[in-house]
């Protein structure tokens, strides 16, 4: 009987457990989109292809809107723009991941019926990221991008109140930085094209040709202990296909960031030619090439360009920097800063170039297997980011 009454009273206290979390939940709106009911609604996103959107707009808590446009045309579609918060290039591959994922909203659930619930979600005015796409004349999707849990994103139409839980996690095709969405190539030279380099920074100069694939130093009247040309091609890989961390304010003062004339703290000029049509992706992207594929067309001119680091970012080891022939104002990290302002012992060889590789581990050779080199170029980026 005392077995009985311990029993009973052991379900009464797991009936009151629950009873209190529920009470708790409603009181707090707590929602549980796994838990939510079935919508029956897939269709509550316009169907519409990735092609048909010609302007997307995304608003982020607190942060400028931005704005990206393109336009039909006899050839087809233009490529994306930035007009929004300034004119700017941007990087298609982010603007098409996001168009593509609004062409996939497909509602699985309703997740709230209750516009108090919106907050929680991220779907509201103060929390959510409201994304609208248009075509020629017409507006195809207007949402509220909210936050994602169990595989599942959270997305309400601008016109409702209901919330649905939309197939996979999408936020992050929209919850971008301005910076993210714009492109922050700085220069798109291929390394195995360039034929000179010279750096000018305080008083150091340094001066490189290259003869036959092989990296000398300029004036045989200088000379550095331990010369490594593949230091010097190293440099030249990373100089050449570039991108910066951030950007300037479009009108900033070049001056004030020692972004002209004598003032930049290190002058950095590549002599190159353009690479012959069909040869672009032959050669190596650290430079190196195979039976002359990637060097410059012997026809095509010399070509320079010219990188000017400027004083450091407020607050921050980043540097401001100038290309020629671009009126933007980029950032780059410390990193890049510091390569910009070589001294000898960027040039000389390291006992770590000669230590011989672990027992056990395969010896680079000739036959090793090369990364393609548009993954090479996307690592490089991504480490100058």
């Amino acid at each position: 009987m005392k077995q009985h009454r311990i029993s009973i009273a052991a379900l009464v206290l797991v009936g009151l457990v629950a009873a209190t979390v529920v009470v708790v939940r409603q009181q707090n709106n707590e929602v549980d989109p796994l838990e939510a009911e079935k919508s029956g609604e897939e269709s509550v996103f316009a169907e519409l292809s990735a092609d048909d959107v010609l302007k997307l707009e995304i608003q982020r808590p607190n942060t400028p809107k931005v704005r990206l446009e393109r336009s039909k045309g006899e050839d087809g579609l233009t490529p994306w723009r930035m007009t929004l918060p300034v004119d700017a290039s941007v990087d298609e591959t982010s603007v098409n991941l996001a168009v593509e994922k609004l062409a996939e909203l497909h509602a699985v659930r309703v997740a709230s019926r209750n516009a108090d619930n919106h907050g929680q979600l991220e779907v509201s005015e103060e929390t959510g990221i409201r994304v609208t796409a248009s075509g020629e004349e017409d507006t195809l999707v207007d949402v509220w991008v909210g936050r994602s849990a169990g595989g599942h994103t959270m997305v309400r139409r601008h016109d409702g109140e209901k919330v649905f839980a939309v197939e996979g996690s999408i936020q992050y095709a929209f919850n971008k930085e301005v910076k993210i969405w714009r492109d922050r190539t700085m220069t798109d030279v291929l390394p195995a094209s360039v034929e000179a380099m010279t750096i000018q920074h305080g008083e150091s100069s340094y001066g490189f040709q290259k003869t036959n694939d092989e990296w000398a130093l300029t004036d045989p009247k200088v000379s550095i202990e331990k010369f490594s040309a593949d230091k010097v091609q190293g440099l030249v890989s990373s100089l050449a296909r570039a991108s910066a961390v951030d950007f300037g304010e479009p009108e900033a003062d070049r001056t004030a960031l020692r972004l002209t004339g004598g003032q930049c703290l290190s002058t950095v000029v590549l002599s190159y030619r353009e690479v012959a049509a069909g040869q672009e992706n032959s050669a190596l992207d650290d430079g190196s090439q195979e039976d002359g594929a990637g060097e410059g067309s012997v026809d095509a001119p010399l070509q320079q360009l010219t990188l000017c680091l400027g004083r450091a970012k407020e607050g921050t080891a980043e540097h401001y920097l100038a290309v020629s022939g671009s009126d933007t104002v980029f950032v780059v990290s410390s990193y890049f800063a510091k390569q910009m302002r070589p001294e000898d012992m960027a040039f000389q060889e390291s006992e770590e170039d000669n230590t011989p590789a672990p027992q056990g581990l395969p010896t680079p050779t000739g036959d090793t297997p090369q990364l393609p080199p548009e993954v090479m170029r996307q690592l490089q980026q991504q480490l100058g980011r």
